[in-house]
C-alpha cells in the first residue's frame, strides 16, 4: 500500500462516515456508530496498522493524514451529538449532569481520635504548653546505652 492509496482509503472512509453519522437519529445509535468509526476495527485502525508497511519517508505524512481523518470524524460526531442532544426530550425538565462534581463538598472526615487529639493540642497550647514531636517508639539502644 502506498501513501496515495492510504489517503484515498481515508477519504473514502470519511465520506462513508459523513453519510453514516447523518443517518443516525438518537444518541445511543451515535455512540455505537462512534465505536464503529473510531474503534479497533475501524478504517482508521486499519490505516494505522498499514503505516508500518509504508516507506519510512512517507510515515510522517501518513500519520498526519490519519490524525486529520480522526479529527474530522470526531468533529462530525460532536456536531451530530450536539444536534441530537438539542432535540432530545425538551419537555423532560431540568437536566442533571452527574459528571459536574461535588460543588466543593469534601469526601470523608478525620478520624475521631485525630479530631480529639487536635482539640486537646489546641487547649494545651492555649494554656501555654508547646507540642513537641519525637520518635513514636524508643528502643533499648537510645534509652540505656
Amino acid at each position: 500500500m502506498s501513501l496515495d492509496d492510504l489517503r484515498r482509503e481515508l477519504d473514502d472512509a470519511l465520506a462513508d462516515a459523513r453519510a453514516a453519522v447523518e443517518a443516525v437519529d438518537d444518541l445511543d445509535d451515535l455512540a455505537a456508530r462512534s465505536r464503529a468509526l473510531l474503534g479497533k476495527r475501524s478504517p482508521a485502525a486499519r490505516a494505522k496498522e498499514a503505516i508500518k508497511d509504508l516507506d519510512p519517508a512517507d510515515r510522517p505524512a501518513a500519520g498526519r493524514a490519519l490524525a486529520e481523518h480522526q479529527e474530522a470524524v470526531d468533529g462530525l460526531l460532536a456536531a451530530r451529538r450536539g444536534e441530537l442532544a438539542g432535540r432530545a426530550r425538551p419537555d423532560a425538565g431540568p437536566f442533571l449532569d452527574l459528571t459536574v462534581g461535588g460543588h466543593g463538598r469534601r469526601c470523608g472526615h478525620l478520624h475521631l481520635v485525630t479530631q480529639i487529639r487536635r482539640e486537646l493540642e489546641d487547649i494545651f497550647i492555649g494554656l501555654g504548653y508547646r507540642v513537641a514531636e519525637g520518635p513514636e517508639v524508643e528502643d533499648d539502644w537510645h534509652n540505656f546505652e
